[in-house]
């Protein structure tokens, strides 16, 4: 909506600037005072029409007319070496004969937004086509016509949809009604993953245990070392104990996937094979014996290690009686010797 206009040396107006009505804004005055001017200026505006120089009021100085609304201000300036549009300030140069983009979306303005002195009435004197072609214009008809088309289509798409879907759905509730023996095995599936998982814990602890072993036999070749390797030996056969513990527990989860397989003939799909579980058992087994094995070991390295200890006081008595014999003097040499 147009809120206030501005003219500067365009036709009969050397200076016209007047705040327009909300509603209705009506200019009256004798002929040729300049009413009409006042459309030109906007249309001048609006569409860049006309063209040239014409209504320019004086050659010396340029024409200017301004527009204001609620969203700022259109102008379009003309004169020498000025030919320009401003929105809000900002220049919008070389544009030819039509109206920037720009303007066109600011004031949202057209050819029929105008009406002259001696225009026939708006619409009561063009065919009926021409006013349908206008009013499409005004409201755009047939975007509202291809909207109206692509909806029916996405709706009568959308009904074909939820019918085959409804068949699928009706198809799939008489299979699931068919499969109501898998809600009992699934249990089953769910007991069987736990047993991998325990498995997998199993694996992690075996992978610990060799890599204790590794480290204890380095130990073993070192005998500065002992204090380090009992205590490494120590947490290896807390090892063992859990791993004999976690054996106990595979022997009763081996029972579990025995009684699994006698339920196999009505599963259609194969059931993972479990053989290298077995096998992990009789490796545990063996482990087991291995740790036991390494707790004597472990013992025998205690009692060297008392033996060690026994040998260190013995060589410090040994250190001091010979500290006592000897004096504070070398009896080979005379030189006084260093406590």
């Amino acid at each position: 909506m147009i809120k206030e206009l501005i003219i500067k040396n365009f036709e009969a107006h050397e200076k016209f600037r007047t705040k327009l009505d909300p509603y209705i804004t009506s200019f009256v005055g004798a002929t040729d005072a300049g009413k009409s001017t006042i459309i030109r200026a906007i249309q001048w505006v609006v569409m860049n029409r006309p063209l040239g120089d014409s209504f320019i009021r004086d050659e010396n100085k340029s024409t200017y007319v301004g527009i204001k609304t609620e969203k700022g201000i259109v102008s379009r300036k003309k004169g020498k070496g000025i030919n320009e549009y401003k929105i809000n300030g900002q220049k919008l140069e070389a544009f030819g004969t039509a109206v920037p983009d720009e303007v066109k979306e600011f004031l949202k303005m057209g050819e029929l937004n105008f009406q002259f002195q001696f225009d026939a009435p708006y619409w009561f004197m063009i065919s009926p086509g021409e006013v349908s072609k206008q009013l499409n214009q005004i409201v755009d008809l047939e975007i509202i016509d291809n909207t109206l088309s692509r909806l029916g289509s996405k709706t009568r798409d959308g009904k074909s949809q939820v019918k085959v879907s409804q068949d699928r759905l009706d198809d799939l509730e008489t299979e699931l009604g068919q499969l109501s023996f898998v809600k009992s095995m699934v249990k089953e599936f769910d007991k069987l993953e736990e047993l991998e998982n325990k498995i997998e814990t199993e694996l992690v602890y075996l992978e610990s245990l060799d890599t204790s072993i590794e480290e204890v036999g380095k130990n073993l070749s070192n005998s500065k070392t002992f204090a380090q390797a009992h205590t490494e030996s120590l947490e290896v056969v807390k090892i063992g104990i859990r791993i004999q513990k976690r054996s106990k527990e595979l022997d009763s989860l081996t029972e579990l996937i025995k009684s699994i397989g006698h339920n196999t003939s009505i599963i259609d799909s194969e059931i993972p094979d479990i053989g290298f579980l077995i096998s992990t058992e009789k490796e545990l087994k063996k482990v087991d014996e291995f740790c036991t094995g390494l707790h004597r070991c472990i013992t025998q390295i205690e009692t060297e290690k008392e033996n060690a200890c026994l040998k260190e006081k013995e060589k410090e008595e040994l250190e001091k009686e010979l500290k006592k014999v000897m004096g504070k003097t070398c009896p080979l040499c005379g030189a006084t010797i260093k406590s």
